[in-house]
């Protein structure tokens, strides 16, 4: 992953009327291709920085750059044509009577030919398994279904960025980790960027990078094993630590030599196996 496809550089942002600065000079590369998670308690600046990206607010001061496109009044639209974004409520995202006209919804507005648009919609339910459920009201499906329907509309538009902001939140745990394993095969096969705004500490350990942001500055970043290892950076900062490290954590504390090391799931299920 050589090639950045966003630069964020001496990021400045505050809302009018406010006195506290949302995001303070931070800066950063994303590289196409990559899984970036951005966790932080409420107000660090998570949710801000993704609509900074998309053009949806204007920094104080700074710069986004977006595959090689300086993101400005003259080029917004241009920056909008590459990424697409999935909200936590996809109740608010809906406009269509059905699941099929909903996909389409996007396509028509950036004038996309009608034969080209039936490709899409068709690719897209199928790739979410949702081809069943295409005139289906969109309001009459289950979180998880009202969820693949808001990620095949970002799908169709074939964007080089997708934006989850607190996408998994109103699933239950099954359905996270359903919807994200489905994001991941679908990055990997159409090779766009994923920046996953989320509280969900489980959720961010199957990204390529986190970064965590405390008051409007980057604290840290590095990958989910440099990030969670520090226990305690998270616990000044407030936030958790996945699961497998809170286990890790109390068999040392029961006098078990777990391996030095941030262990994944499945890591620490093997070396549990391995004890006698």
């Amino acid at each position: 992953m050589d090639n950045k496809i966003i630069s964020i550089e001496n990021l400045k942002f505050q809302y009018p009327n406010q006195d506290n600065v949302i995001l303070n000079d931070i800066s950063f590369d994303i590289f196409k291709g990559e899984w970036i998670a951005l966790i932080g308690h409420n107000g660090s600046g998570k949710s801000t920085l993704a609509r900074l990206i998309d053009g949806l607010l204007k920094p104080l001061s700074g710069e986004i750059i977006v595959d090689n496109i300086n993101l400005n009044y003259d080029t917004l639209w241009d920056v909008r044509a590459k990424i697409a974004m999935v909200f936590q409520n996809p109740d608010n995202q809906f406009v269509g009577a059905d699941v099929m006209s909903d996909i389409a919804f996007g396509l028509e507005n950036r004038g996309i030919p009608r034969e080209e648009m039936i490709v899409r919609v068709n690719e897209a339910l199928k790739l979410v398994n949702m081809e069943k459920f295409a005139e289906h009201d969109p309001s009459h499906l289950s979180g998880g279904q009202k969820q693949r329907v808001a990620i095949a509309s970002a799908i169709a538009l074939e964007p080089e960025i997708i934006i989850l902001d607190e996408a998994t939140s109103m699933l239950d745990p099954e359905g996270r980790i359903e919807l994200i394993n489905l994001i991941n095969k679908l990055r990997k096969e159409k090779n766009f960027t994923v920046i996953s705004i989320t509280h969900d500490i489980d959720e961010a350990t199957l990204a390529d990078r986190v970064l965590v942001l405390n008051d409007g500055e980057i604290i840290t970043q590095g990958s989910p094993a440099e990030v969670f290892y520090n226990i305690n950076e998270m616990n000044t900062l407030g936030l958790d630590i996945p699961y497998p490290q809170k286990i890790a954590n109390e068999l040392k504390k029961r006098g078990y030599k777990v391996p030095n090391k941030y262990l994944t799931r499945s890591e620490l299920i093997d070396w549990l196996c391995q004890l006698n």
